[in-house]
């Protein structure tokens, strides 16, 4: 069943949301039916429209609850509906041949079987199986193979073993601002005094079990939140007395009495709604058509049976098979197991081969399990003893399968089994022996008949490990599709859009969607906006694409190119999940979309069951547009003119765009300061007349696995010191000697679409004064000359030919003890050899070099002066001899030239190594 709202004239109080709600179409849930001799023309306008289908709505959910049905019941017929439906008629199904016979047991992909007993809370436990079981498909544990006669029914596996007590808890309190910030008190809420029974026992559907899941919330260890109550000691798990089955209570507690443990305290601290301590994140849902068929009447809310479909339970098939157990809804022969001895067949239920087929013309739904695995020989003769007969005996089909009656699920339930008991040092005497037995007793499994007319709400969860996800979930939707699992479709160019904010410098890596049919698409668009944007498009558009999904459900879309966002930046989320309508004049298909925002009835409604429902749309949060985008309005706008029209609050209130989105901290760079492999804690470098380099300092220096260039690099750098004020860093390396602060810093940088943040790091640095020489060669010194007389360089050498400026002193001693005076002159005979001894020392200023002097022995061969009374030049020696004068010999010995090399001082290198280590935020 669908329903369309056509929008017609604009509301003249709000031209605004005319223009965003003309046209209008929603398919949800018993709408009246135009007449066909009705005059669009005549329509109401979309706001009226609007108005009118939330009091239809209000009449149904009202309905329901005077029925004494839980409302959800009913909405979860509208969902499997749509599930039903195909945007392409493609088939889902793959080519892959499917076994006869497949268990999940077998193949170790199911843990032991739960009891849920004092709490209605089967359909917490049904996910759970089911998300445990995805659990152990997907991270290898399950080894064994699923294709055998006999399927394993006790000896199961107990890990993991998830938390059901936080899902059946926390499904009915709203959220706090701790778990949802801006949406807090959106969710849904126990109504106090409205069930003696506590909020335990109220019930739940799957797509409340997906809305928390997807929220990154209510996922927990049993070891953290057991099924159990708290007494003096903290959670009570001393013995089984809690959940041992008493017949002997009354269905609702009695107020006082503490020996039923309904009356115990099994409140849940509010931080372990968004505690995660599995490792696992569910990053998909697979909303399955259903084998069982049905149309909802409009008017009455009750659903028809209308026929097999064999492509459903192929599907399901499937997905056993990839990804794990599959939960359900179906009516039960009972909605809580029998006292042990009740051994009758039930009208669905036959108790001697514990199976069941419901051949109800009406069916409805109150029970949640798990299909955990598959018989195609099942006999349909098994059926028997009940009043609706064999499947054999005439069940409609639904396409071109084949129906001979016989097959039937592997039903994983939550009414305990003796394993359980046994596992757990229990006496089986407290539990109800209920399922098929083994030589180990009562299992807790039973067969379902592929045909039961009351098979509904499939659902299977893909589960992702939570290091290998996101570090980070911006959303809104936190009640999700917990109160409406369907959301309105409408005439034209549809879209919503999420508007957020970054907490820090991270990437965008992917987003999600819901979608409510087989073979939908997502078009995803997102926008960079500047702080003056006023709808989610008025920005730069930075990644557009397109993706199909087989089944409905909800989805996580990685980015094809991850978007870079620095802290603070808004960006939007722009989702249009299209599909097509019936013009109703034309009878011609025309475009429609999904308008995915959360809905809730209002209190005034709700207050009369147990539970109400709150969603939340804040400026500047959530928009929405009918137009293709010409015009964007909020939902809170959309909000106040539904309360207005209606003369005070409205049946439904729109929430948030169910539209997430996924970010990593931006990875930073990796950058390691070290010289050489040593770990000195002091880097020493000898001067050498140059700057240092980067290779002098940076070891490594990469964006992931690819190594950074030289230009990536920047250097600063400022005079180690102990003192208060540091000076202002000067850019660059340090080139003279000295010791310093030496930072680091690698630029920001996209390298093979990843993001990285800057990195930077900081080291002492010690650049030792360098070495230098001076040299003197042998000369001819003319008597009665004086020192100053002598042909010397004025300046040392550095180790790149710079010139050192000193100070030139000579000695008579090789002790250097006896300084000659500047008045010494040379005497002696010609021919005669005079030793001198010196000193060079740097001036102060040359702090580039030691300054320690270097000391050295010069000869000198004295010569008469010319007769014109001129000093001869002074004759150095060459090695070689080619342009030198002849060797000075004296007394027949040949005497080498000597030139004296200065001693070379030089300061020990050292090196350091500093490593940035990169940093990871989880949050």
């Amino acid at each position: 069943m669908s329903m369309r709202i056509k929008g017609g004239k604009p509301s003249t109080r709000a031209p605004h949301l005319a223009r965003c709600l003309l046209a209008l179409l929603i398919t949800l849930l018993l709408v009246p039916t135009v007449p066909s001799d009705q005059a669009w023309a005549d329509e109401p306008s979309a706001i009226d429209t609007l108005v009118q289908h939330g009091q239809r709505m209000a009449s149904v959910y009202q309905a329901a609850i005077d029925a004494g049905e839980d409302p959800a019941y009913a909405l979860s017929g509208v969902a499997q509906e749509a599930r039903d439906s195909n945007e392409t008629g493609i088939a889902t199904l793959s080519n892959a041949i499917l076994p006869s016979e497949y268990y999940l047991t077998n193949a170790g992909a199911v843990t032991d079987v739960k009891f849920q007993n004092p709490w209605g809370a089967c359909w917490s436990f049904a996910g759970v199986a089911a998300l445990e079981s995805s659990y152990l498909k997907a991270s290898g544990a399950a080894t064994g193979g699923g294709e055998t006669s006999d399927p394993l029914l006790s000896g199961l596996t107990r890990s993991p073993d998830l938390s059901e007590h936080t899902l059946a808890w926390f499904n009915h309190e709203a959220q706090t601002e701790q778990s949802a910030g801006s949406q807090a008190g959106e969710g849904t809420f126990y109504n106090e005094g409205k069930n003696t029974k506590g909020k335990q026992v109220l019930g739940g559907m799957p797509y409340q079990v997906e809305s928390a899941w997807v929220a990154w919330q209510c996922l927990l260890n049993e070891s953290t939140a057991p099924y159990t109550y708290y007494d003096e000691n903290g959670f009570h798990t001393q013995d089984g007395s809690w959940w041992a089955m008493d017949f002997n209570h009354p269905f609702e507690p009695a107020a006082g009495d503490m020996s039923d443990t309904r009356n115990k305290d099994w409140s849940l601290d509010p931080s372990l709604r968004t505690a995660e301590d599995t490792g696992i994140r569910v990053s998909e849902t697979i909303e399955l058509p259903s084998p069982a068929t049905t149309d909802q009447d409009e008017d009455t809310g009750i659903k028809t049976y209308r026929g097999y479909n064999g492509a459903a339970t192929e599907a399901i098939k499937q997905t056993l098979m990839d990804t794990g157990a599959v939960s359900i809804t179906y009516l039960s022969d009972n909605s809580m197991p029998k006292e042990s001895g009740e051994r009758f067949n039930g009208d669905y239920f036959s108790y001697d081969e514990w199976c069941q087929y419901n051949n109800s013309l009406e069916p409805t739904i109150d029970h949640s399990v798990t299909i955990v695995g598959w018989d195609d020989n099942y006999s349909a003769a098994n059926f028997t003893g009940t009043i609706g007969g064999s499947p054999s005996e005439g069940d409609p089909t639904y396409g071109a399968y084949p129906n001979n009656g016989n097959g039937a699920w592997l039903v994983k339930n939550s009414w305990g089994s003796d394993s359980f008991c046994d596992d757990r040092g229990y006496t089986r005497d407290d539990l109800l022996r209920w399922g098929i037995p083994d030589e180990n007793g009562y299992s807790g499994f039973f067969w379902l008949s592929y045909y039961d007319h009351t098979i509904d709400n499939p659902v299977a969860y893909r589960v992702a490990n939570a290091e290998q996800t996101y570090d980070n979930n911006y959303q809104y939707d936190y009640l999700g599709v917990a109160q409406q699992p369907v959301t309105p479709i409408m005439f034209g160019d549809i879209a919503v859009a999420n508007v957020f904010t970054t907490d820090s410098t991270e990437v965008l890596e992917a987003v999600s969607a819901w979608t409510f049919s087989q073979n939908a698409t997502v078009n995803t668009q997102v926008y960079l906006l500047d702080d003056t944007a006023e709808s989610p498009t008025e920005g730069k558009l930075v990644a557009e694409q397109s993706q199909a999904f087989p089944f409905a459900g909800f989805h996580t879309i990685p980015l094809g190119t991850p978007v870079q966002l620095s802290k603070g930046q808004r960006f939007a989320v722009v989702e249009r999940i299209p599909t097509t309508d019936t013009d109703p004049v034309t009878g011609e298909p025309v475009q429609a979309g999904y308008l995915n925002l959360e809905s809730a009835y209002n209190t005034a409604l709700t207050q009369s069951y147990d539970t109400s429902s709150r969603a939340i749309a804040n400026d500047g949060e959530t928009y929405c547009t009918l137009d293709g985008g010409e015009t964007w309005d909020t939902v809170s706008r959309v909000n106040e003119d539904l309360a207005e029209v209606s003369g005070g609050e409205a049946d439904i209130i729109y929430g948030s765009a169910l539209v997430k989105a996924f970010t990593n901290e931006a990875p930073p760079a990796t950058l390691d300061i070290q010289q050489g492999t040593s770990t000195v804690p002091l880097i020493a470098k000898t001067y050498d007349g140059q700057a240092l380099t980067a290779r002098d300092v940076i070891a490594n220096a990469a964006y992931g696995s690819q190594p950074a260039n030289e230009a990536d690099l920047s250097f600063s750098y400022v005079p180690h010191t102990d003192a208060r004020t540091v000076p202002q860093p000067t850019a660059g390396l340090p080139a003279n000697a000295g010791t310093y602060d030496v930072t680091v810093t690698l630029a920001k940088k996209t390298v093979d679409g990843v993001f990285y943040t800057e990195a930077s790091a900081t080291t002492t640095l010690t650049i030792a004064p360098a070495a230098f020489s001076f040299t003197m060669a042998d000369q001819n010194a003319t008597i009665g000359s004086g020192l100053a007389s002598l042909t010397v360089d004025s300046a040392a050498r550095g180790v790149n030919g710079q010139a050192v400026r000193g100070t030139l002193a000579w000695f008579g001693d090789a002790a250097h003890a006896q300084a000659l005076p500047t008045t010494y002159t040379f005497a002696g005979e010609p021919g005669a050899i005079t030793t001198l001894h010196w000193t060079f020392t740097p001036d102060a200023s040359e702090t580039n070099y030691v300054a320690e002097p270097a000391t050295g022995d010069a000869r000198f061969t004295l010569v008469a002066a010319q007769a014109s009374g001129e000093h001869p030049a002074a004759s150095g020696h060459s090695p070689t001899g080619s342009d030198a004068p002849s060797p000075l010999v004296r007394t027949g010995d040949r005497i080498a030239a000597l030139p004296w090399v200065a001693a070379t001082v030089a300061a020990a290198a050292a090196a350091t190594a500093c490593v940035l280590r990169r940093r990871k935020r989880q949050r």
